[in-house]
């Protein structure tokens, strides 16, 4: 006794099914014992009752979205549960569309009695010539990415020891949008077309997978996956994730205002700016990628702050090389008129075996250009507590290089003594060189104390003797 499936010649009516497409009962045949058929209804068989011709799906095709085209296309044959998936609320209503368009038919559970519409879908195939279309991207695809293997060979060849060749020298780790946007920006180089000024600098000092990620940037942040906050319930003005950069599956940190009121924004703003002015330089944290408006950036994972780490700083060398990278990072920002106003060990990043000033959301930007001066206003406190220098919550908006050097004189202090700040409350270590240090950089009077950074690394000189390697640039 055998068993068959037949799909009938002749189209049901279905209730709640719409007019343009048309239902055909599928059938279990059972031979019975004596030679006769017995019918056993199975499903439904729904396709298309317009009979759309192949240029038509084509089109219908390429007015989908490009993400959800490339879904549909994956696979001929799908089951019920895979659609309800991706589709949710949607599966039904969006099956009907492309069967509609000829792009696929479906299968569902047959009525559960007499005049009810179909049960649950059970499935759908394409169309033989959607997927004969679909095979053909899929063969394209390919040929497209040899293309543009041989094209990253041939541009890491004529671009080496520069960063982007090192790169395209590795190419099969990449997905042809990554690869495709990483040559258009070897092309660029290779014309001497390069964007903007010190992004060379910033390319050197990142790792090849932070210099993966910041080179194929492209303000989107779908391009990471958040995983979970860092510190939660610190407070502050900013909220802090780890994530991971989808393509490179690199961690990174993802930092965006708590609030987004203009205030908040602006800040995220200045911040972005001053790590892309001057994160070329080893000792300031770069940017990799940012949202145009503020409200989010990614910057490279720490592996930790200097508030981790103040037992082993207590060594004299190894703070001192922590001062020398405040003064090293901060030179360049002094010079253009930028002052930090929150320096503080959470505020001081090891990165790559370097230190580096992060956190510039309420840094001071150069004399005339700052966006809202009345933003800051006078008896506010601009920093934290114990580590702002007194001037600050007089008049923010006025303070000059000394402020900082107080806040590193408060750092210092704070490391030696192991004692948190307090406002007013000096914070003097027993070593009489750094002793000297911390009383010259925290005097009330912002005159009174080293008034740039060159004269900071001379009185440190003075203090503790030379260096081993703190030549000025």
């Amino acid at each position: 006794m055998g068993q068959r499936t037949v799909i009938a010649a002749q189209a049901i009516e279905i209730p709640g099914l719409p007019g343009r497409l048309e239902a055909f009962p599928v059938y279990r045949v059972t031979e019975r014992a004596s030679g006769s058929d017995k019918y056993e209804r199975i499903r439904l068989h729904v396709e298309s009752a317009l009979r759309p011709s192949a240029v038509q799906r084509e089109a219908a095709l390429r007015e989908l979205p490009e993400e959800t085209r490339a879904w549909l296309l994956k696979e001929n044959t799908r089951k019920a549960a895979t659609i309800v998936k991706r589709l949710k609320d949607q599966a039904v209503q969006l099956t009907y569309d492309w069967c509609s368009h000829g792009l696929l038919s479906f299968e569902a559970e047959p009525p559960g009695r007499p005049g009810a519409g179909h049960g649950p879908l059970l499935g759908w195939t394409l169309a033989e010539d959607v997927a004969a279309f679909a095979e053909r991207g899929r063969q394209d695809a390919l040929r497209e990415n040899e293309t543009l293997q041989d094209e990253a060979q041939r541009l890491a060849a004529a671009l080496a020891p520069h960063p982007v060749g090192n790169l395209l020298a590795v190419p099969s780790r990449l997905g042809m949008p990554a690869l495709g946007r990483l040559i258009a920006v070897g092309r660029q180089v290779l014309s001497q077309d390069s964007t903007a000024p010190g992004e060379g600098t910033v390319l050197r000092r990142l790792t090849g997978d932070e210099q993966l990620i910041y080179l194929l940037a492209r303000k989107d942040g779908k391009d990471y996956r958040p995983e979970h906050e860092l510190s939660p319930g610190a407070g502050g003005q900013a909220i802090v994730f780890k994530a991971t950069h989808k393509i490179t599956g690199t961690p990174v940190v993802i930092k965006r205002p708590r609030k987004r009121d203009e205030d908040s924004l602006i800040r995220v703003l200045r911040e972005i700016e001053a790590m892309a002015r001057f994160g070329g330089h080893r000792n300031i944290v770069p940017v990799l990628d940012a949202s145009a408006d503020g409200t989010w950036f990614v910057m490279p994972l720490a592996e930790a702050t200097a508030g981790d780490h103040r037992a082993e700083l207590r060594d004299g060398q190894q703070l001192r090389d922590l001062v020398m990278a405040m003064i090293a990072g901060l030179r360049a920002p002094h010079e253009e008129g930028w002052i930090h106003r929150d320096l503080k060990p959470e505020n001081i990043l090891r990165l790559n075996g370097q230190w580096a000033v992060a956190d510039w959301g309420i840094g001071k930007r150069p004399r005339g250009k700052t966006s809202t001066p009345g933003r800051t206003h006078a008896g506010s406190l601009y920093g934290t507590e114990g580590y702002a220098a007194p001037e600050a919550s007089l008049n923010a908006h006025d303070v000059g290089r000394p402020a900082d050097i107080y806040s590193i004189g408060r750092i210092i202090g704070s490391i030696l003594t192991g004692t948190e700040p307090q406002p007013n409350i000096p914070l003097l270590p027993d070593h009489p060189g750094w002793r000297e240090i911390v009383e010259k950089t925290t005097q009330q009077d912002p005159h009174r104390r080293p008034a740039t950074l060159d004269e900071l690394q001379s009185l440190l000189e003075r203090s503790l003797g030379p260096g081993p390697s703190e030549g000025r640039p």
